[in-house]
């Protein structure tokens, strides 16, 4: 079944960001923040561990 355009246009455009230790997540994810896009983000943060790396990341480059 094709999806109408009516469809298209209710979507949401998803991008999971993950990787290994040291592959650049919070480099990427540190770009996409702070760049001139004119896009409006939100970001879901699922992140383990004893220190909270992007964590900090985030509150230093979120507006709300």
């Amino acid at each position: 079944m094709a999806a109408s355009a009516e469809d298209n246009e209710n979507l949401v455009p998803v991008t999971v960001l993950t990787g290994f230790l040291g592959s650049g997540k919070t480099t990427l994810l540190n770009h996409i923040l702070t760049a001139t896009h004119g896009k409006k983000i939100a970001v879901i943060e699922n992140e383990f561990g004893d220190v909270g790396i992007d964590d900090e990341l985030l509150q230093k480059n979120s507006k709300a």
